[in-house]
């Protein structure tokens, strides 16, 4: 999903090309478009001031004993790629930096309304937390951006829903946001002028949406060190409560929060395990129930029954279980996920509960 080091490539830029800029005749130079972008960008930017919502008060420092105690979070991977169904990891990543992504975008049909079930099944699983794929690598935005029409339109806005119903129901959000944008012409053209526009879109989440317990980034590589400890004072300066993290499999930075550990546990070792140095922040393991991280199709092959054991070592490591369960097309679960949840997650939320 998540850490992948796919980049974009100069044939998927002029793919990309065509739906960006406004109605205006584009510049005669691609410099010229990165300017005239970048000043949207930078208008944008000017704008964004620190947070003050009801219910933000706390600090980063009770966020972060918040954290350490969670125990148990939801992870929703959703966006159009959920159409390509993909059966593997591998197939969807190679879906996703290809032309089809344009087609199921234009057939991608989002229902805000679904939220409702993620957040009823956070608390079957006895989550506290919900991490939202608020934009992933095909740059696609779920919420209505100002600075790209890459996005869903305003009526399909599903941040804005999904913040109002885990507040109602005691949750708690994240907000995943991919650095790798297979969509944006700036991320492979001019650093500069994407950073500007990542800032911009980061504002637009951090300030339209209410508190957030903060943002898990990932596909990282094309940034440096210094410039994820600037998105890192950005997050900081609009909601100082807000937790960061990277899913970089590096030493954690100055300004992250809790480090992630990507489908394997701290100094797990075996084939497919990305190694991460262990650091003495809270550790959070993201695990797939499945074959990928997205919806694999109508007969999905999740595996609800590894859930326990999971649960059992991370309460023993003293880790967060980040637990991926991907819903379907329109955002809702296949009927397995919800026979699943009746039968067995109960029993394992009152486990959670009991530890706590």
């Amino acid at each position: 999903m998540l850490g992948c080091a796919f980049v974009a490539t100069a044939w998927t830029l002029a793919v990309w090309l065509p739906s960006y800029g406004s109605s205006a005749p584009l510049p005669v130079t691609w410099q010229e478009v990165l300017r005239g972008r970048d000043d949207v960008f930078r208008r944008e930017l000017s704008g964004f001031a620190p947070a003050h919502f009801s219910g933000g008060k706390r600090t980063r420092s009770e966020t972060r004993r918040w954290f350490a105690r969670a125990g148990r979070g939801l992870l929703i991977a959703y966006g159009p790629s959920t159409l390509f169904a993909a059966p593997n990891d591998h197939r969807w990543l190679k879906d996703v930096g290809s032309p089809r992504i344009r087609a199921v975008v234009r057939e991608f049909d989002p229902d805000p309304a679904a939220v409702a079930d993620w957040v009823r099944l956070a608390k079957k699983l006895g989550a506290r937390y919900i991490t939202m794929t608020a934009k992933h690598h095909s740059g696609f935005g779920l919420w209505p951006s100002s600075l790209t029409r890459w996005d869903v339109a305003p009526p399909e806005d599903l941040i804005g829903p999904l913040a109002k119903a885990c507040r109602r129901a005691g949750l708690k959000l994240f907000v995943y946001f991919s650095l790798l944008d297979l969509h944006e012409p700036s991320y492979q053209d001019d650093k500069r002028v994407y950073m500007d526009f990542v800032q911009g879109q980061l504002g637009e989440l951090l300030t339209r949406y209410g508190p957030l317990a903060g943002v898990w980034f990932d596909g990282s590589q094309g940034l440096s060190d210094r410039q994820l400890e600037t998105l890192y004072g950005f997050v900081h300066h609009l909601q100082p409560w807000a937790l960061v993290a990277t899913n970089h499999h590096h030493w954690p930075l100055p300004g992250e929060d809790f480090q992630i550990f990507e489908n394997a546990f701290p100094g797990q070792r075996g084939a497919g395990v990305i190694r991460t140095p262990i650091s003495r922040l809270k550790h959070e393991v993201v695990i797939k129930l499945g074959p990928s991280w997205f919806w694999d199709g109508p007969h999905a092959q999740l595996r609800p029954d590894r859930l326990d054991s999971l649960e059992r070592r991370a309460r023993s490591e003293g880790a967060n279980l980040l637990i991926d369960v991907p819903p379907g097309p329109h955002g809702r679960f296949d009927p397995a996920v919800w026979r699943w949840a009746d039968q067995d997650v109960s029993r394992g939320e009152r486990e959670v509960r009991r530890a706590r």
